[in-house]
């Protein structure tokens, strides 16, 4: 069994006391309880609906906040790629600039709807295109080495990492794939322990979180900057799921096929079943973070909706310090 210092790549912390800058998934002994400590929101939380598309899309990608989004192209009602681009800003979808090339199955990451990033994707083929969003226009900027669809990232505009997704002459097209962008290139680092496609991912690019994927598993990895290590599996096998996260320890998947509403969140040790969404939905996007994050769009249950306008958002309770019972 792998130790905590293993999977998170630092030691447990010895404190006397509770630290006064503690973060979300932070760990440590406080020594003068005796006891495991760590900082994580409490159970509980719900999805409540939030403003509509303009126009209906699954299988697209997205960045930023719950209330600072942008979602873009996927695939339309008749399962045809989209370039088409729309903001949110807590309430209400705004339609932006086109993207330069349509298409499906691809990776986003960003801090907020004026700071995104759109990597590779494809389906039909295979794109290594990668285009950045000012706020007002779609650059063209460098490819990723390995072209492929239905693949996660995590990070932001000028620091991201692409990780799996299913790439030609690839044995079963899973790929093990994983590439670091620093503002200006891409470069090939570590692989994913299992290869997959149509995975969910979030987090930062030295600290994300992977689960699911196709075949259809309950697999999960956690990125350090450096390796990939294998972690606890998620309750449910998924994939095509939205996902949202600030790291690798505190993360939030939601929906995924076969239309599944399920919501599971993950505190760094423990996978922790919520309060579902209110209509199972899979290919739909996911941003924001595991205390307010953002379902968009997708295929809905039957009756089904073909690239759903919906869009849901995700609640939960404060952030607290917990003690963690060992015996």
């Amino acid at each position: 069994m792998s130790t905590y210092k293993e999977i998170q790549g630092t030691a447990v912390q010895n404190v006397a006391g509770d630290p006064s800058n503690s973060v979300e998934g932070q760990l440590w002994y406080n020594s003068t309880t005796g006891a495991f400590r760590i900082k994580q929101q409490d159970a509980g939380g719900a999805w409540a609906t939030g403003g509509q598309l303009n126009t209906g899309k699954m299988s697209g990608a997205g960045g930023g906040t719950q209330t600072s989004t942008l979602a873009f192209a996927g695939k339309d009602s008749g399962f045809g790629n989209l370039n088409s681009v729309e903001a949110y800003n807590g309430s209400t979808w705004t339609a932006k600039n086109t993207m330069n090339t349509q298409r499906a199955y691809m990776g986003g990451v960003g801090a907020t709807n004026t700071a995104v990033l759109a990597i590779a994707g494809g389906d039909p083929g295979y794109f290594g295109e990668v285009e950045s969003w000012s706020g007002t226009n779609w650059t063209e900027v460098t490819n990723v080495n390995t072209a492929r669809r239905g693949l996660a990232a995590a990070g932001t505009q000028t620091a991201a990492v692409a990780m799996g997704g299913q790439a030609p002459g690839v044995p079963g097209d899973n790929s093990v794939f994983t590439e670091i962008w620093n503002g200006s290139n891409w470069t090939n680092v570590n692989d994913l322990n299992n290869g997959r496609r149509d995975l969910a991912g979030s987090g930062t690019s030295t600290s994300a979180l992977v689960v699911g994927g196709n075949p259809p598993t309950n697999i999960a990895e956690s990125w350090n900057g450096s390796n990939w290590t294998s972690i606890s599996s998620a309750n449910a096998s998924k994939e095509k799921s939205g996902a949202a996260g600030s790291s690798n320890t505190s993360f939030l998947v939601f929906g995924g096929s076969p239309y599944i509403a399920a919501t599971e969140s993950w505190n760094g040790s423990t996978w922790t079943e919520l309060n579902d969404l209110n209509v199972g939905v899979q290919t739909n996007t996911g941003t924001g973070t595991q205390g307010s994050a953002i379902s968009v769009g997708g295929f809905s249950s039957p009756p089904s909706t073909v690239g759903t306008t919906a869009t849901e958002e995700w609640n939960a309770p404060a952030v607290v310090t917990k003690t963690i019972t060992t015996t």
